[in-house]
């Protein structure tokens, strides 16, 4: 009888998702000390961190204040580039199109990665 075991990785892989650079604004002012707990936490566990934003402008976008908050340009991104610092963040913007594909193959590369 072969022996099997389930294997799980919820603590090894967190995949952030924000739906918009106002999102994201939000997170990192208003909501800024849950969402920095949520990061110490994922980081404490050892897990790889993603954030993934729906915004295909990614960094232009914050140049050039193409969102619709008050977060100045500057202060957004040293606020993210703090943040991918600070976490060891992995920053992506993507397409909405193609968030469920970037979160699926995220997974998938990653468990295949980890399982050698």
């Amino acid at each position: 009888m072969q022996d099997v075991r389930n294997i799980y990785f919820h603590n090894d892989i967190v995949i952030e998702r924000k739906n918009s650079l106002e999102e994201l604004s939000g997170s990192l002012t208003r909501d800024r000390e849950r969402f920095e707990k949520e990061f110490l936490k994922a980081g404490n566990d050892g897990c790889k961190v993603y954030l993934m934003v729906e915004d295909m402008g990614g960094y232009s976008s914050i140049i050039n204040h193409s969102y619709k908050t008050e977060f100045k340009p500057n202060a957004y991104m040293a606020s993210l580039k703090a943040w991918e610092t600070r976490f060891n963040l992995n920053v992506q913007f993507i397409d909405k199109q193609y968030a469920g594909y970037f979160i699926l193959s995220t997974i998938q590369y990653f468990l295949k990665e980890s399982l050698k």
